[in-house]
């Protein structure tokens, strides 16, 4: 069964960058690469979506849906905002800022974020879970711990190639990665623009509330 939960891990760290990348890319209008590592994978969607699980599954059989949408709420602040603190102050960047954003803590977590986060987790737990366990749960064990060591040891290759590039040692092999970055946001801007970013009138409602607020003090 571990490998099962292993084969998972990565299935949702892989639809987490999917929808975080189609998601900002939208949002801010030009094309966002999202997440840490150079593979298609956020494994802090991943860590979540199974620690739910495993929560859900062996501690808290007998949940409620208001149950799981507050408990994601809350896990996945402090987890979102640990990660941000510690990929800051490791490598002095910030791959995500809400400060922006209503409700916000120094620009590593909001509300509507988190608010988000707890509605995933009810579509996780009630609406995938069902079906993708399921299905993992056919394939044959032999298979599945296979397909899982061999994720495991491409994620330890990519973990290391990433943190040579945060040091400035990655070569050629960043440089290949940075042209199809390049050519992914020349062929997004053909479809997208800034002009049509969804951003933008979010941030024009802030500013207008921001400026009657000021007018009234």
């Amino acid at each position: 069964m571990i490998w099962v939960y292993v084969l998972y891990f990565f299935i949702l760290s892989c639809i987490g960058y999917v929808y975080e990348t189609i998601a900002m890319t939208i949002w801010g209008g030009k094309w966002e690469n999202r997440g840490f590592f150079y593979g298609p994978i956020i494994p802090i969607y991943g860590a979540g979506a199974l620690g739910g699980t495993l929560l859900f599954t062996y501690l808290m059989p007998r949940h409620t849906m208001m149950q799981v949408f507050f408990i994601s709420v809350f896990v996945s602040a402090i987890l979102e905002y640990i990660v941000h603190y510690v990929l800051e102050k490791l490598f002095n960047q910030v791959w995500w800022d809400y400060s922006k954003s209503v409700f916000n803590l120094n620009g590593r977590i909001c509300l509507p974020a988190s608010i988000g986060f707890g509605l995933a987790g009810i579509l996780i737990i009630y609406f995938i879970n069902p079906i993708l366990l399921s299905y993992l749960l056919t394939i044959n064990r032999i298979k599945v711990f296979y397909v899982s060591i061999a994720l495991l040891v491409i994620f330890i290759e990519d973990f290391k190639l990433t943190i040579m590039k945060l040091k400035g040692k990655a070569g050629k092999f960043d440089h290949s990665y940075q042209h199809l970055n390049d050519s992914m946001e020349k062929f997004t801007g053909k479809i997208i623009s800034e002009d049509m970013a969804l951003s933008k009138p979010v941030y024009k409602v802030f500013d207008m509330i921001d400026h009657r607020t000021r007018s009234a003090e």
